[in-house]
């Protein structure tokens, strides 16, 4: 039998540039250094990033299954962690179901 011994695997100097602008504080994957501090993001938490797309989706009308999808929530409880619901987010539902019941009237003629 030939066995052949494999060398170590070993993190890719690009991999280790691009890893250290990012650190773990408490299991959450922190944004950090000078690009994050330039663009004015420094602490920001990869899941701030979820919690973003995740209301832009959901106020952009996306149906919740699909962001759940595409955010990769599995369970209704933890992706209503994300989604956080606004007052601002009432206001503007409330307002296009007034605009709906003030058209409708129009419609049936």
């Amino acid at each position: 039998m030939n066995a052949q011994k494999q060398a170590p695997l070993t993190p890719l100097p690009a991999h280790r540039e691009s890893c250290r602008h990012f650190r773990l504080d408490n299991a959450d994957l922190v944004i950090d250094g000078p690009p994050a501090e330039a663009a004015g993001v420094s602490g920001l938490l990869f899941h701030d990033l979820r919690r973003t797309a995740a209301r832009n989706l959901r106020r952009a009308g996306i149906a919740e299954g699909v962001i759940m999808k595409i955010g990769g929530w599995r369970t209704r409880s933890v992706f209503e962690r994300y989604a956080i619901v606004s007052q601002t987010d009432i206001s503007d539902a409330l307002e296009k179901l007034q605009s709906y019941d003030a058209n409708k009237g129009k419609q049936s003629k």
